[in-house]
């Protein structure tokens, strides 16, 4: 793709088949949130939640304050939750803009009712219990108490109940134990302080697919939407592309890159791409990672710079200037498997990808998300092949 150092491809169809499978495995009434942390986890957050929001999606969840007002000063109307914490000079703007909260503490509930007063609104609030990662939280034997004071506050209402697993994907007896945990507490809760219609998840991904009684009436998906789980029935949505910008021969012996890591065995053909450790390029990729152009692998010679990699493309048939280089997609250093050969956390890779790293949004011919994609102000459709683009400015 002409005009682009380095770009993400985010498929949009798959993001949509991503969705439709996750819900095959809910509850009939089970609602889902799509979780946009990060800037959705590195696909774009804007693009992402209205996507997700237009296909079946019901609730977002983001990291802080900062993104849920991202979301709606861009002119996301949908439910949004702040899953981590906030602070007192938020409240105004969260409260204004009917974000919701995450409540892990009584510290800041005075502050929420006055403001909220002050606004004549009234705030509602997700009260996080603490079953056993032991970060954010409500203790268990502290939840009652803190809904006895929420209940004394005419401006908050609970809006739902939750908690996190800590190892739903490794670890399922330590996943069924929390569920009990959260699931009692959460019984005896409701039941002495009347609480109903309200919000119960603890379920991500991993925990909605392995324990269907952990659903709920919502669960949180991140990583399935994105196809980063390493199950074959969600696709990863997300390619990292480059190009070739130069190409340089260099003598057997020669030493390449910085501290001269890369020694050529051979008179050599490089190449150097504009990507860098900068664009979220793991500095451990050094003399070991291999990119592919036209199907062919090509090893990372030296080290990740700041703003490049040199590739060794002396068996690339063909190599020319402008040549597509790519980094991941599903046929070639699917994410899953590279988190797991460099011991990196598959949500790491993606997340890291800078702001010098173009989000293109693709689709193969679907009507549906043609128009989706037409109706949106930060899409600037551009036609590349059989595929429709779409760029966030």
């Amino acid at each position: 793709m002409k005009g682009y150092r380095v770009w993400a491809e985010i498929d949009l169809s798959l993001l949509r088949d991503n969705i439709y499978n996750l819900k095959k495995h809910l509850n009939g009434e089970t609602k889902l949130m799509a979780v946009v942390k990060a800037d959705a986890y590195g696909h774009g957050a804007v693009a992402i939640s209205n996507f997700c929001i237009n296909n079946g999606c019901d609730y977002l969840g983001v990291g802080d304050s900062t993104e849920a007002l991202e979301l709606r000063d861009s002119g996301v109307v949908a439910p949004i939750l702040v899953l981590g914490a906030v602070i007192e000079e938020e409240l105004p703007l969260l409260i204004s803009n009917n974000i919701e909260l995450a409540v892990h503490s009584k510290d800041l509930l005075t502050k929420i009712d006055e403001e909220s007063k002050k606004q004549n609104k009234r705030a509602s609030v997700h009260l996080k219990i603490d079953t056993g990662l032991h970060r954010f939280g409500i203790s268990p034997q502290n939840c009652e108490g803190i809904v006895e004071t929420i209940s004394k506050y005419s401006n908050i209402r609970i809006k739902g109940i939750f908690s996190h697993f800590a190892s739903a994907y490794r670890d399922i007896e330590r996943t069924k134990e929390q569920l009990n945990t959260f699931m009692q507490t959460v019984t005896k809760t409701c039941k002495k302080y009347n609480l109903k219609d309200i919000m119960i998840h603890i379920a991500n991904s991993g925990g909605a697919v392995a324990l269907q009684n952990s659903q709920q009436n919502m669960i949180r998906s991140g990583g399935a939407l994105y196809g980063l789980i390493g199950n074959n029935e969600f696709k990863q949505i997300l390619s990292l592309k480059t190009q070739v910008t130069y190409l340089k021969k260099v003598y057997k012996n020669s030493l390449v890159g910085y501290d001269g890591t890369f020694k050529c065995e051979k008179d050599t053909l490089l190449a150097i791409c504009p990507v860098g450790y900068n664009d979220g390029i793991p500095t451990c990729y050094a003399n070991s990672f291999e990119a592919h152009i036209n199907g062919q692998k090509s090893q990372f010679a030296g080290k990740v710079a700041m703003d490049y990699i040199t590739l060794d493309v002396s068996n690339i048939r063909d190599i020319t200037v402008g040549q597509e280089v790519v980094i991941y997609d599903r046929q070639h250093n699917n994410i899953f498997d590279v988190a797991k050969k460099y011991n990196l956390n598959r949500y790491e890779i993606t997340c890291t990808l800078s702001k010098r790293v173009k989000r293109v949004y693709i689709e193969y011919e679907n009507e549906t998300i043609k128009r989706f994609i037409k109706s949106q102000k930060y899409y600037h459709p551009k036609k590349n092949g059989s595929r429709k683009t779409a760029l966030t400015p």
